[in-house]
């Protein structure tokens, strides 16, 4: 197994092409309508191979977390089509400030596609590979499973936290109110100055792409608590294809939060690290001044 990246970050909550992100004032962001599959109207080429482009906007959705990366960097963003060839579709700039700080990017790609087949997004950060994205681009209801597969994998789509998970009968994904802070609060005067514990319940989405991975195998989710301590929240046994395939698992999270802090959720493959999903949790008791 060769996992695109893990190890000090930054890590990768989110890699999607979807048809729009939604932004609250607070930065809490929603993503709508996951999809890797369109059907276009597209001519049939006069002879075989690429015929008149198509026109297919699309919008990219990627979330890091800067683990150990510090400073500015570039994310650059390439097409690859089912020959193999590649072109640049865009940059964007990301500054990490502190380990569980990270960037929401979201790219608005016109893209022009010229062939039917699957094709690969590649995400980069400077000569760092941070993932891939299937997307297959068929005419009609053909079947568009041809095209180049992708050197090493799993690569991972998504590993987040959010309020709630809506899926359409048409299979489209929408994530709502992504999270990675919770900030909890009372006007109570006899609030303690150290925060309560409480129970934290949220859905984590993990979705992976097999690449080259093939088999069982087996997903750990860990929650490590600011003080380092760590709980084993679920093991799962995943099954991967090969390819642009991969497992797909909404998970009910519930943990016990005690401390503020940043918390961190790892997420390990067969013992080796994929990516993690950090959660900062503030306290604040609000003083009246008894009024």
């Amino acid at each position: 197994m060769n996992a695109t990246f893990g190890g000090q970050g930054p890590f990768l909550n989110v890699a999607v092409v979807c048809a729009k992100v939604l932004c609250e004032q607070d930065g809490t962001m929603s993503v709508i309508r996951i999809f890797d599959r369109v059907a276009l109207n597209m001519p049939e080429p006069a002879t075989p191979g690429a015929g008149d482009p198509v026109r297919l906007p699309v919008t990219i959705a990627v979330t890091l977390k800067a683990g150990a990366a510090q400073g500015r960097h570039t994310v650059t963003f390439e097409l690859e089509d089912p020959i193999g060839r590649r072109a640049h579709v865009g940059k964007l700039p990301v500054h990490f400030e502190r380990n569980d700080h990270g960037a929401n990017l979201t790219l608005d790609v016109p893209m022009s596609v010229e062939r039917s087949g699957l094709h690969w997004i590649h995400v980069k950060m400077g000569d760092h590979l941070l993932t891939r994205m299937p997307l297959h681009i068929s005419r009609g209801e053909e079947d568009a499973s041809a095209g180049a597969l992708p050197t090493g994998g799993p690569f991972v789509q998504l590993a987040a936290l959010c309020q709630l998970v809506l899926q359409e009968k048409e299979g489209f994904l929408s994530l709502i109110r992504v999270i990675d802070r919770i900030t909890g609060s009372t006007e109570d005067p006899q609030a303690p100055d150290v925060m309560p514990p409480f129970s934290f319940n949220a859905s984590m989405v993990l979705f992976l792409k097999s690449g080259e991975l093939t088999g069982q195998h087996t997903a750990t989710v860990e929650h490590e608590s600011p003080s380092g301590g760590k709980v084993v929240c679920a093991t799962l046994p995943l099954e991967f294809e090969g390819g642009d395939r991969g497992p797909q698992v909404i998970l009910g999270v519930q943990s016990q939060i005690d401390v503020e802090g940043v918390h961190w959720f790892h997420i390990r493959l067969d013992d080796r690290p994929l990516t993690r999903i950090p959660l900062r949790i503030l306290y604040q008791p609000i003083d009246r001044g008894g009024y």
